[in-house]
């Protein structure tokens, strides 16, 4: 099982309506759409080749971030499409605010509209509320992971209500780790052996790539509405 956690903020892993403010302007259909992942720190890329470490690379971070990046990237080649890794979980799967807060300002700074992060923490903090605010005011899309809180509430960011929360399912249903308010999307959370909303999420975030894809002159927040 995977279950993150975050230093000066536990991090752990919407179906309200989703709700997104923001202008409604569709990218060029000329124009790659540009996907950043927020997941583990290591070495030597293999499904990403853009990347970038915030914090000191790990096995295990390295071994989730694959994983992750594996799930998003899937049927691409050849397609106008960008990905970039940006890694922030060290060894323990942690991820300090500063690290986060950071990874979404190099996702603006570079404008990248979608954002998958497949972690999240335990208590929301308002500097990187407002981030995402204007990350996602500026038609970026954010997914996270509800959480693996066997029922309870969701993580922060994904229990915000211009954030898309994601799910876990077991077996078609909704899976006994999963948190199961205010999320917007299902996916099987399932990948071998290990379980979580954090392979929830990648899943979800491939299937928004694929219809945005089709519809490239659809603006992202439409996309979403229409992708279940």
């Amino acid at each position: 099982m995977v279950q993150l956690k975050v230093l000066l903020g536990c991090v752990c892993l919407c179906a309200s309506m989703l709700s997104v403010t923001g202008p409604v302007s569709a990218r060029k259909a000329s124009s790659p759409l540009k996907v950043a992942i927020l997941d583990g720190a290591y070495v030597r890329a293999k499904d990403v080749r853009n990347h970038k470490n915030l914090t000191k690379p790990s096995h295990s971070a390295t071994e989730h971030a694959r994983s992750v990046e594996s799930m998003v990237t899937h049927g691409f080649k050849g397609k106008p499409v960008v990905f970039k890794e940006i890694g922030i979980f060290d060894s323990e799967l942690s991820v300090s605010t500063p690290n986060f807060q950071r990874a979404i300002r190099i996702c603006m700074h570079e404008k990248y509209k979608v954002i998958n992060f497949s972690g999240g923490f335990n208590f929301s903090d308002v500097g990187t509320e407002l981030l995402i605010n204007e990350f996602t005011h500026s038609g970026g899309v954010m997914i996270a992971a509800a959480g693996n809180t066997y029922g309870v509430g969701t993580d922060f960011p994904a229990n915000q209500r211009n954030v898309v929360s994601v799910g876990g399912l077991l077996h078609g249903k909704v899976a006994y780790y999963s948190a199961s308010k205010k999320v917007n999307r299902w996916r099987n959370g399932s990948c071998g052996k290990n379980f979580g909303t954090s392979f929830a999420t990648p899943r979800y975030t491939n299937s928004l790539i694929k219809a945005s894809i089709k519809a490239p002159k659809k603006p992202l927040v439409e996309v979403v509405k229409c992708t279940e």
